[in-house]
């Protein structure tokens, strides 16, 4: 009987039975400007959040391009081992934490709350002082 427990505990703790929660794929996208609106290209966005799995915190980063789009895929799976095989499916991501930098800029970081599976978040940066006066 504790072998059939055992083998039903590693059988609840499977892929297959993490399956029945949705793991989602949320996107992050928009704009990294300077205060005149300049595009920055090659600025770094970095998305963080809290793995609910391996209760860590987990992050992906993107460059902007040069009209300073950026775009970032952030998977997150919400479902957790329960005791005694009860397995549950976690809340959706609601908030994650941005850095934005780039050479030349002051860096910005802020809490970004999540609007469903696509957020679109643009940013504005200071030049930091001297940079580009003349």
């Amino acid at each position: 009987m504790k072998v059939f427990a055992a083998t039903l505990l590693v059988l609840l703790t499977t892929p297959a039975a993490q399956a029945k929660c949705a793991n989602d794929l949320y996107r992050f996208t928009g704009v990294v400007t300077a205060t005149d609106a300049t595009p920055i290209s090659d600025a770094l966005v970095a998305v963080a959040w809290n793995d609910t799995v391996q209760g860590t915190t987990l992050e992906r980063t993107a460059h902007t391009d040069s009209a300073g789009r950026y775009s970032i895929e952030v998977p997150f799976y919400p479902w957790k081992g329960g005791s005694r095989g009860a397995d549950t499916c976690n809340a959706k991501l609601t908030e994650v934490a941005v850095l934005v930098a780039a050479s030349g800029y002051v860096e910005q970081e802020t809490e970004q709350p999540v609007k469903g599976l696509q957020t679109t978040a643009n940013y504005s940066l200071k030049r930091t002082a001297g940079v580009g006066l003349r």
